[in-house]
């Protein structure tokens, strides 16, 4: 959008203003997206994380299940510590 005003200012307009307006209007685009991606990013790990973390509470209780398991088979006292 072209001010409206002097000559002067339409002039400066036309040869300088609407090209670093349109710049920095790519420049926030740029910014933007990438700023996206980076949370898309972080989502997806994100995500790795919690479905390891519940293979691993799982895993754990297997765990802990087999170990008291063998410990009840000695005489009914636990060896496991």
């Amino acid at each position: 959008m072209a001010p409206a005003g002097p000559p002067e200012v339409l002039l400066r307009f036309i040869e300088v203003e609407q090209y670093r307006a349109a710049r920095e209007d790519k420049l926030t685009a740029t910014h933007a997206s990438r700023m996206r991606g980076l949370i898309a990013g972080a989502a997806r790990v994100a995500s790795t994380a919690r479905q390891d973390a519940a293979l691993a509470a799982k895993v754990t209780a297997e765990a802990r299940e087999a170990a008291e398991g063998v410990g009840e088979g000695v005489g009914g006292a636990s060896t496991v510590r």
